[in-house]
C-alpha cells in the first residue's frame, strides 16, 4: 500500500492513481474494442507478469462511488534507438557516444467516450511528462515513447502534445496505411512545465 500512496497525485481537479479497483464491478468504453478489453480484463494479467503498470484518473466522487474512469494509461520501461529524425529533435552530448536513449512507452490509453473532447487524454499525458521529469523518478528516463494508433484523433492528440515521429518517412503521410506510428516525447525538450500542479495525495 506505501507504493501505492507515493503513487497517488492530484492533477487539477483529477486523481491519477494506480488502477487498484475491480474493474469488473464498472463498465470502461473508450470506443476502441481492443483497448476496453485491455483495461478490463487484461491489465492485471501483464502486472502481475511485471510488464506494464496501469493509472487511472479519476475523482474523489468517482472512486467512493466506484463509478467508471475518466481515463486509463498504461505504462512499460523502453529504449529508444537514436534514429536520425531522434537525433534532430534530441542532440547527443558530444562526448557520450549513446546508442539510446532509456525511455518509458505507453503501452495503452484510453479516455472514456463521455469525456472525449474534453482535454482527459492530454492531462494523462501532462501528468506523465511531469511525473518521469521529476526530481523524484526512480529511474532514468530521457523519452516519452508511444506507438500511436492510425487514427485523426490520436495522432493530433500526441501531437499537440508535443510528440514528435520518430522516422519521416513513418508517418500518416508518408506512408499512409499503417496502423501504428512510433512517436516519442523529449524530457528534456523545451516545453512547459508550467506550475507545479502534481501534488501528491495522503488518503
Amino acid at each position: 500500500m506505501a507504493g501505492s500512496e507515493r503513487n497517488r497525485f492530484r492533477y487539477k481537479d483529477w486523481i491519477f492513481q494506480p488502477v487498484e479497483r475491480d474493474s469488473g464491478s464498472y463498465d470502461f468504453n473508450c470506443g476502441a474494442p481492443e483497448i476496453n478489453k485491455f483495461f478490463m480484463e487484461d491489465f492485471f494479467v501483464y502486472e502481475e507478469l511485471l510488464v506494464t503498470k496501469t493509472y487511472e484518473l479519476s475523482t474523489e466522487e468517482i472512486i467512493s462511488e466506484n463509478l467508471p474512469p475518466l481515463g486509463f494509461i498504461s505504462f512499460c520501461n523502453d529504449a529508444a534507438k537514436i534514429e536520425k529524425n531522434i537525433k534532430e529533435f534530441v542532440p547527443r552530448p558530444e562526448e557520450k557516444h549513446f546508442q539510446s536513449y532509456p525511455a518509458v512507452r505507453i503501452t495503452w490509453l484510453g479516455v472514456s467516450q463521455d469525456c472525449h473532447r474534453m482535454g482527459v487524454g492530454t492531462d494523462m499525458l501532462d501528468i506523465t511528462k511531469l511525473l518521469f521529469a521529476s526530481a523524484e523518478n526512480r529511474t532514468g528516463c530521457r523519452l516519452i515513447t508511444v506507438d500511436a494508433r492510425n487514427s485523426e484523433q490520436a495522432i493530433k492528440l500526441y501531437t499537440k502534445s508535443g510528440f514528435a515521429f520518430t522516422n519521416k518517412n513513418n508517418t500518416p503521410e508518408t506512408n499512409p496505411g499503417k496502423p501504428l506510428y512510433r512517436m516519442f516525447f523529449d524530457l528534456l525538450g523545451p516545453w512547459d512545465y508550467g506550475p507545479l500542479l502534481l501534488k501528491p495525495v495522503n488518503r
